[in-house]
């Protein structure tokens, strides 16, 4: 015989039947649990459910038995050659919508199967659902390991999912349990498949599990039961929003608001797989780049906060981290709303100066004639003309010696004395015309300007 593998209950080989030549797989219980009466009743469990089904999307079992010389319980059921789901992601990533669908559309119908016997799995998740080569390169989906599997019409006092085995782990893949399975409730019905089915499918669109950040099982424990799924877009935003509600109606927390059989989920696939539910081995290549770089509309989730990142704090922002990646349609958004937002703050700053220079810039200043030839004529009864710059930038210019006439004229005329410290108020400086020089008329008189 040749080694195929090893798991909780027991090891698995290649053999040969001996009477027909066929080749077979073996299961045989492990020394440390084939006296074990528990499990040694679970080992023959798995082999009667598995014995009750007849369908390909399950493995069949082919006899059962105890061998004389080593006393360990043994089955033996078809060879299956391929690679289970899990393998498959871990080594490409996550699967295109339409190629996870097809793989969970198949489990559907096996897990239908199942159900109408009366036995609800308890352990589906990506490692037991195998992906079994045929002729031509067609795979099936053929669902594994039924050794936690409760009968319920054939044995309902079966060992529920809150016990624990003798090495103290919880009965199934804590990641892919349902809430009432992480709780222990003896109620717990088919409908825990259809969770644990969807968290395959979640898995398989975006390559990680709904609960993933929680790392300690305590915690996991209590997020599964308590918290809704984080939207599987923020993961994958290629996903289109129809087929991500698929995955988030089968995670509800209330068995009531799931699918109500696997029926009713392969119900609602179907309308996307225009080509069928066929695999082939061709179709198993990672998700294009090309797709990965698609942004889907969103799905409405309710208020529900995006996933926490588990390789920085999260942004303090309303929408997905994701959509603000360089280059996705948000951040281009972002973008020209904040280009557009500072071209007005500039167009309005250069409003602004340009009204503030204009507002408050002096007037053109009128020189002085510097000769008397370049002076005007003045008639008696012209009036001087007023200087047009204001007082607060003239600087006053020292009186020439004037007749007594004048001075008497302007000692009569003159206003109050103003203070220094009043001539820099442009409101309130005093300003004065420029005295007549020697040669003007004398009855010229000065008139104080405020």
């Amino acid at each position: 015989m040749r080694a195929l593998g090893a798991g909780g209950m027991g090891s698995v080989f290649e053999a040969r039947h001996v009477g027909t030549g066929r080749r077979v797989a073996v299961k045989v219980m492990s020394d440390a649990l084939a006296t074990n009466d528990e499990m040694l009743v679970r080992f023959q469990r798995e082999a009667r459910a598995l014995g009750a089904i007849e369908t390909q999307h399950i493995v069949q079992v082919f006899d059962l038995g105890v061998d004389r010389s080593s006393g360990h319980p043994y089955m033996v059921m078809e060879l299956l050659t391929g690679t289970d789901l899990d393998a498959h992601i871990k080594r490409t990533g996550p699967l295109p919508p339409d190629l996870a669908l097809r793989v969970v559309a198949q489990a559907c119908l096996g897990l239908e199967k199942a159900h109408a016997a009366g036995i609800v799995h308890r352990d589906i998740k990506p490692a037991n659902l195998f992906l079994a080569e045929r002729d031509g390169g067609e795979l099936v989906v053929k669902l594994l390991d039924f050794g936690i599997a409760r009968m319920r019409k054939h044995d309902p006092e079966a060992v529920t999912t809150g016990e624990l085995t003798q090495t103290g782990a919880t009965i199934g893949s804590p990641q892919y349990m349902s809430p009432e399975q992480a709780k222990g409730l003896r109620s717990l019905d088919h409908r825990s498949d259809i969770w644990s089915l969807g968290v395959v499918l979640y898995k398989a669109l975006c390559g990680k599990t709904p609960h993933h950040v929680h790392k300690v099982l305590g915690q996991l424990i209590v997020a599964i039961c308590t918290e809704p799924a984080p939207p599987l877009q923020d993961l994958a935003p290629w996903v289109p929003p129809e087929i991500a509600a698929i995955a988030h109606k089968a995670l509800a927390l209330d068995p009531d608001q799931r699918y109500a059989s696997a029926g009713d989920m392969l119900a609602a696939i179907q309308p996307f797989l225009q080509g069928g539910t066929g695999l082939r081995k061709e179709l198993f290549v990672p998700l294009p780049e090309r797709e990965r770089l698609h942004a889907a509309p969103r799905l409405p989730m309710g208020g529900r906060a995006p996933m926490p990142s588990t390789t920085a704090p999260p942004l303090a922002t309303s929408g997905p981290l994701r959509d603000l990646e360089p280059g996705s349609p948000r951040a281009r958004t972002r973008t020209a709303t904040m280009v557009f937002a500072g071209i007005v703050m500039i167009a309005i700053s250069a409003v602004t100066l340009l009204t503030f220079r204009f507002t408050s810039s002096d007037p053109p200043r009128t020189e002085a004639p510097t000769s008397a030839a370049a002076a005007p004529a003045a008639s008696p009864s012209s009036k001087p003309a007023e200087p047009t710059a204001p007082a607060s930038h003239r600087v006053p210019e020292p009186a020439p010696a004037q007749p007594e006439a004048i001075t008497k004229a302007m000692t009569s005329a003159a206003p109050p004395a103003v203070s220094p410290s009043s001539q820099g108020s442009p409101s309130k400086s005093l300003r004065t015309e420029k005295s007549p020089k020697p040669n003007e008329s004398a009855d010229m008189t000065v008139r104080p300007q405020f």
